[in-house]
């Protein structure tokens, strides 16, 4: 990377600002944020090899309307304006691409994130939008900003997709970075850390300050419910990387709680067990919450011992069904056996164990969902969150919905816990709304489990939280 850095220095020219701008929720009632981790590694990529002047304006924390971010882009007067979105935070892209274009028409837009990987054909027909990245941004947005200040011809950067005479050009999709050791630690300096620490986190764990933590990219596992953000190939940084990362965030920003937002973060067995040594042999007093969820039915005992010595009080299990037709065809194939008992271990370790169930999948039984439902409360798990199936556009389940002569999920202001919901099953959606209900209910209205629940949440503050989350589940709202 030192050469590369050295190299591109030479290369550039004056330097240029770039405004990053993480969009905000599609819900304007949705207080759960996580640092922009994504922009804030582009961010260091970009000042790193093309020495530009980058500032991220996250919208979820300024709360900026379109006035207030037209005075942003007004002071800051950036030479290229990057917007980053998740799929339910992209009703505000058209608003962001218009106020950026009100103050000054002729910066270019680029969009990325996993909405624009997701649907680049609809992004790039976004008023405002001049440019969409699709896949991993650190290379290709480098790369396209570069030949933009170069006045090159952008068709020569893989990964992007724009108009030219009306026409939509899509230069396939770069590849994928094999080893994310290469790139520079997260521009941590460009947010305010304090602030994310108002808001809730992912696992609902505790308050203030906190850092949410990538430590791999890739999934080899084919879940017909998932778009292809990053890949097939499991890309994990070294422990040891991982380990200089939070040592760092530790020592310089006092951080002490952690978020890793892999999918799949236990893929590697003695990469965890490293970085879990690393972690207790420095004496560092940290803790670990795992909310995007571990495969887990490939933990074991001595795994799930050395995360809790490392500090590990949160982690989700994403068993989705409790049906073994339906795990085999969404090709999630969970060992539902297995997953059960490394949940009970956890329990036992006093790790928080957290569940994802979905209900509604293609063809499914009023039986299967009530497989589903006798999962969760003969578990250990202390909390639990089930949704409805949502068929997005661009997965295999979109594919399957089609087929069936039904209109996958186009509109995404929907949430996973309205009633509303685009039913592939043949159980009436009073009757799956219904059971929905009695779910939650059965799950928590169990006494033994409220007082776990009560003796063992990591953070007592946060339980009052909790139940009115319950609660507002019940009211079909989420929060």
């Amino acid at each position: 990377m030192a050469e590369e850095i050295e190299e591109m220095s030479a290369q550039s020219g004056a330097t240029q600002r770039v405004l990053l701008i993480k969009s905000c929720s599609n819900d304007p009632s949705w207080k759960q944020v996580n640092h922009p981790v994504g922009l804030m590694s582009i961010a260091a990529y970009l000042r790193a090899l093309y020495q530009l002047d980058v500032r991220i304006e996250d919208l979820r924390i300024s709360g900026d309307d379109r006035f207030g971010l037209e005075a942003v882009v007004r002071q800051y007067a950036p030479d290229i304006v990057g917007i980053s979105a998740l799929t339910f935070e992209s009703n505000a892209i058209v608003w962001i691409a218009e106020s950026v274009k009100r103050v000054n028409p002729n910066v270019p837009v680029i969009l990325g994130g996993p909405h624009a990987t997701a649907y680049p054909e609809k992004a790039i027909e976004i008023p405002g939008v001049d440019y969409v990245v699709v896949g991993e941004g650190e290379v290709v947005a480098g790369q396209l900003i570069d030949c933009l200040r170069a006045g090159r011809d952008v068709s020569e950067v893989k990964g992007i997709v724009y108009k030219r005479e009306g026409r939509t050009i899509s230069t396939g999709r770069g590849e994928y970075i094999s080893d994310l050791d290469r790139l520079p630690m997260p521009a941590y300096d460009l947010i305010s850390i304090d602030e994310y620490g108002k808001y809730y986190r992912m696992s609902r764990t505790g308050s203030g300050n906190f850092m949410s933590i990538f430590s791999s990219r890739g999934c080899p596992y084919r879940c017909i419910y998932c778009h292809n953000i990053f890949g097939k190939v499991f890309r994990p940084r070294s422990a040891e990387a991982i380990f200089s990362e939070i040592k760092h965030l530790y020592d310089k920003y006092n951080i002490k709680d952690f978020e890793i937002l892999d999918d799949i973060f236990n893929l590697d067995r003695d990469r965890l067990i490293e970085f879990c040594d690393r972690i207790i042999a420095s004496g560092m007093r940290v803790t670990f919450a795992f909310p995007n969820g571990m495969r887990g039915d490939i933990l074991d005992k001595q795994q799930l011992s050395k995360l809790r010595q490392a500090g590990t009080i949160y982690i989700a299990f994403a068993i989705e069904t409790g049906s073994p037709r339906l795990q085999k065809l969404i090709k999630k194939n969970i060992k539902l056996d297995k997953i059960k008992q490394n949940i009970a271990i956890a329990h036992s370790l006093k790790i928080h164990p957290h569940g994802f169930f979905m209900i509604g999948f293609p063809g499914e039984t009023s039986q299967e969902m009530e497989m589903t439902i006798d999962f969760m409360v003969t578990s250990k798990l202390h909390t639990i969150a089930l949704f409805v199936v949502m068929p997005f556009e661009g997965t295999e389940l979109g594919k399957m919905t089609v087929e069936m002569g039904k209109v996958p999920v186009n509109d995404f202001s929907m949430s996973y816990h309205t009633k509303e919901f685009v039913n592939l099953t043949a159980v009436p959606d009073e009757e799956v709304n219904r059971i929905r209900r009695r779910a939650l209910i059965k799950f928590y209205m169990n006494p033994l489990r409220l007082f776990v629940l009560a003796r063992d949440f990591p953070s007592k503050r946060e339980l009052g939280k909790l139940a009115l989350l319950f609660l507002r589940r019940l009211r079909w709202r989420s929060l």
